[in-house]
């Protein structure tokens, strides 16, 4: 690594192999005023291009403000449509909810009615099948009554008109 040793000059110091460069006051000062003149002229062509893009940025949003203006009258009317559809959508949808809310509380009310009405058919259906039973039972009764009564007439009848005489006829019923 080279190390660099700032040492005062010291032209009796010097040996006489050594070169030794120093530079003189007039170049220095020539070489400080081109570097000025450079900054400058650089400095100038900065100052220039950010007013050009300080311009330019103007127009833009001199532009963009227009657009957004057009853009906001556009929109505008839009918008306005588009939030009373919304709010149409919403009354719709509030209502159709009351609406079938409710049809089915209707619809459970009908249920519950018509489970109790088949409920009570049911009952009914038992009851007539009992009735039918008790009736069919009585008129069983009846008609072996009616049967029987009809069939000791007939004998009390034959044996009037035969005094004496015995039925040949068996009773199928006897046997």
């Amino acid at each position: 690594m080279t190390q660099l040793l700032l040492v005062p000059w010291n032209p009796a110091a010097v040996q006489a192999d050594t070169v030794v460069f120093v530079p003189a006051a007039a170049q220095l000062e020539m070489w400080a005023q081109v570097s000025t003149v450079v900054i400058a002229i650089l400095l100038a062509v900065l100052v220039v291009l950010t007013i050009g893009a300080m311009v330019q940025m103007r127009r833009l949003v001199i532009l963009s403000n227009r657009l957004m203006a057009d853009a906001r009258k556009h929109v505008l009317p839009v918008a306005t449509r588009a939030q009373t559809a919304a709010d149409n959508v919403t009354y719709m949808t509030a209502v159709l909810r009351e609406d079938l809310e409710r049809v089915h509380g209707s619809v459970a009310s009908l249920t519950a009615r018509l489970n109790q009405a088949s409920d009570r058919v049911e009952e009914r259906i038992e009851e007539f099948n009992a009735l039918l039973e008790v009736v069919q039972s009585e008129a069983e009764g009846l008609f072996i009554d009616t049967a029987s009564t009809v069939r000791a007439v007939r004998e009390g009848a034959r044996a009037l008109s035969q005094p004496h005489a015995v039925s040949q006829d068996p009773d199928p019923e006897e046997t």
